[in-house]
């Protein structure tokens, strides 16, 4: 299971019970929940560190598996790069912690593109007042070998 953006485990971890292991994209510590805001500028300032979270997402889908995912995702183009940002602050950004998150998302939503073979979203519903940081998307991600086009 991945959250992304990271500040979304603050309320899952008050609320998940279950088995299956989770991370957060950037990986945050645990540890030091909740998240402090040492944790996001030292995650801006090493921004390719995603890379080792996205490869382990990109290897469970080639192998056949499936990721949970909660987040909103950042809509891209089929042949659109995600893009990357150097280290924060020698960033056009700076320390803008919602630059950084909206590359991190692109690049998820670009392994996804290139790597799911299904995805299938599910809004969670309630008649209970809650705030629309609680009320994310879940979604069910599976892998597994794309089909192939033959050429022609």
């Amino acid at each position: 299971m991945v959250i992304q953006p990271f500040y979304y485990a603050i309320s899952f971890t008050r609320y998940y019970a279950g088995p299956a292991p989770w991370m957060t994209l950037p990986e945050m510590s645990r540890e030091q929940a909740p998240i402090g805001y040492s944790l996001v500028k030292a995650a801006m300032s090493r921004p390719e560190q995603v890379d080792r979270e996205l490869a382990r997402i990109r290897e469970v889908l080639r192998a056949g598996h499936r990721v949970w995912l909660v987040a909103e995702l950042s809509p891209l183009a089929p042949d659109e790069e995600p893009g990357r940002l150097p280290p924060a602050p020698n960033s056009p950004y700076g320390w803008s912690e919602g630059a950084y998150e909206a590359i991190w998302s692109r690049q998820m939503t670009a392994v996804l593109r290139d790597e799911a073979t299904s995805l299938r979203a599910d809004r969670p519903t309630t008649n209970v007042a809650t705030s629309s940081f609680e009320f994310v998307p879940l979604f069910e991600i599976r892998g597994g070998r794309k089909q192939q086009n033959a050429p022609r």
